[in-house]
């Protein structure tokens, strides 16, 4: 199934992915906090494009139409996710 509770679509996959990226910040006047809330937000903002298009690049590749994960506005994904208890894995 692809959606949420109130939009559902049946679906020919399951696709549970994880991406990582490592980023370098080279400002030394920078708080922990701040890089933070820089990875959380602008790193998200970074992957997402190149995790939308491998999920599209490996469904395509089958009889079945793809799947063409949507467009998001990441301030909303990253507040909605944290609200849900999920926490970002961010390691130094």
């Amino acid at each position: 199934t692809i959606g949420n509770e109130e939009e559902t679509v049946l679906s020919p996959f399951y696709v549970a992915i994880e991406i990582e990226g490592k980023f370098q910040i080279e400002r030394e006047d920078i708080t922990k906090e701040e890089i933070i809330e820089l990875v959380k937000y602008n790193g998200t903002a970074i992957l997402y494009p190149y995790l939308r298009s491998i999920v599209t690049d490996i469904t395509s590749k089958g009889e079945h139409q793809p799947i063409i994960l949507p467009t998001m506005n990441i301030g909303h994904f990253v507040d909605s996710f944290e609200k849900s208890g999920k926490k970002f894995i961010i390691e130094k």
